[in-house]
């Protein structure tokens, strides 16, 4: 983690910080973010852990049934474990349990799909924590630029209350109108106050899902542009092909509906009986002294032909494929619904009134208008709104094509190239 020199920051109100404390600061883009984000989330490392239980219950499931030993002897004919040439008895047995029609290996075919399951669950995870911590970044760049911005107002309502005083000592303004201006300074003071709350809540929640120490403070790269676009709709067939590739609760449904059919024939075979076959040895208690004997036994499936957990099985199929459909036709939908917003998002941003890049120097010039007593308060005021809320514009109209673009990422679990 590169770290910088000890900074006098609090907020992301570099001027105007309500208090001043040593912090280290983190300045990171959205790429730097999600690798960060993929080496210390606790969630992934955690979900990891059932790709290795599930390889586990597999090595475990490979095993054969261990035999087992029975035993029986005289202890007591007169003497105890008196046991000679001619008397005391002595019974000894090795069984071993043998699975037919293939039981094992249909189990081991079940138990890997859950392994293959384990890794597309694992991937689902990523895809849902990417998408929330790029909205996440995306709410704090958002509320840094606000910020920006309001410490620009309150500079420049800083110089214009400074002034106005100096005025009204002069009598050349008025009590109300002095008090209007110092009322706007205040509301300034509200806004920061409420972009800074918000700023700590956005900061706290990234800090959780990178693991980063709480002195750590956090700056979002807001100088990034919009970028331009080369989607159309007629890119839907391909977004939809790799939704269908890529995506892991589409996977994770197929290999359902996989691990569905395996268990369907896995039921199928224990209709058939396993068989228990041993060797033993008896000494003294059969018609010969000295006894060899091979030992068969299994089942009669007579009562129990595992109908019902075969029938279960069964519908167990039918419903996996119905989910897998309606999974199927609601990625369809997503993937569309993506599109059709980032192509509405791009529209807007193509047809809205573009924002002149010199409102601060014009914003400037108003300010000193209505010192000069050349345009009256009610304009000042009309003009500062307009100004302050068409950087706002600025700034929501980025958010707004990341998000539409970041929506389309994770429809389609790729990561979509753009042209810069």
């Amino acid at each position: 983690m590169r770290k910088f020199v000890v900074v006098l920051i609090c907020s992301l109100a570099y001027q105007n910080s309500i208090c001043q404390t040593k912090t280290d600061t983190l300045k990171l883009d959205l790429p730097s973010i999600e690798a960060l984000f993929l080496q210390r989330n606790l969630q992934l490392i955690s979900a990891n852990y059932n790709i290795e239980i599930a390889t586990a219950l597999k090595e475990q499931a490979s095993y054969w049934d261990n035999p087992v030993l029975n035993t029986d002897q005289s202890i007591y004919d007169g003497q105890f474990f008196k046991h000679t040439a001619t008397r005391g008895q002595i019974f000894v047995q090795i069984q071993q349990l043998i699975k037919t029609a293939g039981k094992r290996n249909k189990l081991l075919l079940s138990y890997e799909d859950e392994i293959l399951k384990s890794k597309e669950g694992w991937k689902e995870l990523l895809r849902q924590l990417k998408f929330s911590i790029t909205q996440a970044y995306l709410g704090l760049e958002q509320s840094q630029s606000y910020l920006t911005l309001n410490s620009n107002e309150a500079q420049l309502l800083s110089t214009l209350v400074k002034a106005s005083e100096e005025r009204f000592q002069k009598g050349y303004i008025s009590l109300k109108e002095l008090t209007r201006v110092q009322a706007l300074q205040q509301l300034n003071s509200k806004e920061r106050f409420d972009i800074q709350s918000e700023v700590l809540t956005q900061q706290q929640y990234l800090k959780a899902l990178l693991r980063i120490q709480n002195d750590t403070f956090l700056v979002a790269e807001t100088g990034t542009p919009i970028p331009a676009s080369k989607f159309t709709l007629e890119d839907y067939n391909g977004l939809l092909d790799s939704a269908n590739k890529n995506r892991p609760d589409l996977n994770l449904a197929k290999l359902s509906a996989q691990q569905s059919l395996h268990n369907l024939n896995y039921q199928k075979s224990l209709v058939y009986p396993d068989i228990t076959a041993g060797v033993e040895y008896d000494r003294l208690s059969s018609y010969l002294p000295n006894y060899y004997g091979l030992s068969i036994s299994l089942p009669i499936p007579l009562f129990n032909k595992n109908k019902g957990n075969i029938k279960a099985a069964s519908a167990q199929v039918l419903q996996q494929k119905v989910q897998t459909e309606d999974l199927q036709q609601s990625i369809e939908k997503e993937v569309w619904a993506s599109l059709s917003n980032y192509l509405n998002v791009e529209n807007l941003l193509m047809s809205g009134a573009v924002v002149s890049t010199s409102m601060q120097e014009m914003m400037q010039k108003m300010t000193e208008s209505y010192q000069n007593r050349q345009i009256n308060f009610l304009e000042f005021i009309d003009f500062f709104q307009t100004y302050k809320e068409s950087n706002k514009l600025i700034i929501d109209r980025k958010l707004l094509w990341w998000q539409s673009f970041a929506q389309l990422n994770y429809s389609t679990n790729t990561t979509l190239q753009i042209i810069k």
